[in-house]
């Protein structure tokens, strides 16, 4: 996190000196991203996806930008599990050792608001706030089979809010690329954004 943060910092020093804007009001970027770990899924849970995500801004002014973002993510818990046999009289009559899987799926929908603060040339750096709603949905599978296991509820849907450094680099007046750090879909997102 500081290496990545020290980047941002190097990138923001070494244009001061330059003239034209990246970002600007009336503008629109559209950012598509990958992302690495997330603060949304379930405690203790692996990543089956990583973070995927896709993100529109517009500029209200020089400095500001609002839009939206949609991102995705998915996770699984794995455990011991027993599955009981019973005779035909409805009894236990033994124990079968076994596993379940718990999985999620995040689907996170909100809004955001970036202040641009170095916009220069090819550099726009820049820090943001997100709030929406991270939409979850759960599902079991047992081994060997088992149908008297009680799924419990394990959706954790709510409330999804964050904060994010960025910096984008374009490569020409329309294609760049972008990274964010911060407690966002991912804890660290990359990838393509295009000017609109």
């Amino acid at each position: 996190m500081k290496k990545i943060t020290l980047v941002i910092a190097f990138l923001a020093i070494s244009v001061l000196g330059a003239n034209a804007q990246v970002f600007q009001k009336g503008s629109g970027n559209l950012n598509l991203g990958i992302g690495f770990g997330s603060p949304f899924v379930y405690g203790g849970s692996e990543s089956n996806i990583p973070p995927i995500s896709a993100s529109y801004e517009l500029g209200v002014s020089d400095k500001i930008g609002i839009g939206g973002l949609v991102g995705y993510t998915s996770s699984s818990l794995d455990f011991d599990n027993i599955v009981y046999s019973y005779d035909i009289d409805g009894n236990i009559n033994g124990v079968i050792p076994g596993t379940a899987t718990y999985t999620w799926s995040y689907l996170i929908i909100g809004a955001r608001g970036n202040y641009h603060f170095v916009n220069k040339d090819k550099i726009d750096v820049y820090a943001g706030a997100m709030l929406g709603y991270n939409i979850v949905s759960s599902s079991i599978e047992t081994t060997p089979n088992d149908p008297d296991y009680v799924d419990a509820d394990f959706s954790v849907s709510g409330l999804a809010y964050g904060g994010h450094l960025g910096v984008r680099y374009m490569f020409s007046d329309k294609v760049g690329a972008f990274t964010e750090v911060g407690y966002n879909v991912g804890y660290v997102n990359l990838g393509l954004t295009v000017k609109m």
